[in-house]
């Protein structure tokens, strides 16, 4: 793995260059960096839409294009991720729209092109995947689609504080009550006082407002779990260990009282006839 000059003139954005790089050493376009990075990532980090779109058309004439467009880095991001972070709309639209680029692919946070979008603070790239979602429901809704962690694009844009994100995330209809693996919705994690938690409460209260009894009891009992949900899975972790452990010792205490019972027995060849018999303990899964 080495960094090629084809990866620096994808850099600079320099599509004449490029042409010519890729005209002498064709194998430039799939040598990878350090970090496992193409020179079509560092054209969609660095380059711009101009020498985004000669990669794109380029991979769309060759058999593994598909490859191209969506490799991966080491860290699981893809072009669409890089051009997210930038907040390059020109690029992901050459990438989506020509290079056939796929916004559904995962980096190692769980994290899709959106995601990053949000995290990063980028209104025109979170808007450039509202219109993709809104024109693909086929797909799946990416606009409440959870990470790894079980953060949602609002999630991460109210995390880093991003209101114009926010903002957009909410009038294309983000769900507010959405919670994440520690059992935070977008409201506990906004600031206190700030603008961001004035757009998510003015959200819900519109919400509240419109909603049906039936609708209104089924939420109140996700907000009631949502507020416990740090202390009850750390609760929940201790009895499942008391209970495992609470197995083992009585599976052992059956052992030795089968043995004692029966000396000719062997437990192991006993074991499954003994596993109908004892009492049944409370799995979990």
């Amino acid at each position: 793995m080495e960094r090629t000059p084809l990866h620096d003139a994808a850099k600079e954005g320099d599509v004449r260059r490029v042409g010519v790089l890729v005209e002498e050493r064709k194998e430039y376009l799939w040598t990878k960096d350090e970090r496992g990075r193409l020179p079509i990532h560092y054209a969609a980090s660095f380059g711009g839409p101009a020498v985004v779109r000669f990669f794109a058309v380029h991979a769309n004439g060759h058999p593994k294009g598909g490859d191209m467009i969506n490799a991966q880095i080491k860290d699981g991001r893809t072009p669409l991720h890089l051009a997210s972070e930038k907040g390059d709309a020109a690029s992901l639209e050459v990438l989506v729209r020509e290079g056939r680029a796929d916004p559904w692919i995962r980096d190692e946070n769980g994290w899709l092109p959106m995601h990053s979008a949000a995290w990063f603070g980028q209104p025109e790239a979170v808007r450039f995947f509202l219109k993709y979602n809104a024109s693909h429901p086929e797909r799946g809704d990416m606009l409440n689609e959870r990470d790894y962690k079980g953060n949602t694009p609002l999630s991460c844009a109210v995390q880093e504080g991003h209101v114009k994100c926010v903002r957009l995330l909410l009038e294309a209809g983000a769900d507010v009550t959405i919670a994440n693996e520690e059992g935070e919705t977008p409201l506990d994690l906004a600031e206190e006082g700030s603008d961001i938690l004035s757009l998510l409460t003015c959200k819900l209260s519109l919400l509240t407002l419109n909603e049906k009894p039936e609708e209104r009891r089924k939420r109140g009992k996700i907000e009631k779990l949502n507020k416990n949900m740090k202390d009850l899975c750390g609760k929940f972790q201790i009895q499942r260990l008391a209970l495992v452990e609470a197995e083992l010792e009585f599976t052992l205490v059956w052992s030795q009282r089968i043995q004692s019972s029966y000396p000719i027995c062997d437990f192991k060849s006993c074991s499954p006839g003994i596993g109908h018999s004892k009492p049944s303990l409370i799995e979990f899964h």
